[in-house]
């Protein structure tokens, strides 16, 4: 099985717009993964591509995740879901360049963070209207 022709086409756009960076595209069918090196982390974001619906669902970035102060560690990587904002961003801007985000299904997947009493919920929810649209 493989990517319908059209998320195909957007896909060799969007390696295209990789061309020359840290970045690269990797598919296995279902899986679109996006790796980007920033800081020293490695970035992964991955969007499943689901037959039924012909779309591509986004899932949380990750990156890997190293401890400094344990004496001991397990042998398989830790991933956390990173939260940084120019990340997640620029990722959401690199698919509508593309047109990929045309097929993203979970187009809500990112949300304002109520918890944080530091910050204008109110602009952060304009703000994140904006770059989704």
């Amino acid at each position: 099985m493989n990517f319908n022709k059209k998320i195909s086409e957007c896909i060799e756009r969007l390696r295209d717009l990789y061309k020359n960076s840290r970045t690269c595209v990797v598919c296995d069918y279902p899986v679109l993964e996006i790796v980007a090196f920033e800081n020293d982390k490695e970035i992964s974001q991955k969007l499943v591509y689901g037959e039924n619906t012909g779309l591509l669902e986004i899932q949380e970035p990750t990156y890997k995740y190293y401890s400094r102060i344990s004496h001991y560690d397990f042998k398989r990587t830790e991933r956390r879901w990173t939260r940084d904002k120019k990340i997640i961003f620029k990722l959401i801007t690199d698919l509508k360049k593309c047109e990929l985000w045309d097929f993203i299904s979970n187009k809500n997947f990112l949300v304002v963070n109520n918890h944080n009493e530091n910050v204008d919920i109110k602009q952060l929810k304009s703000v994140l209207k904006q770059i989704i649209k």
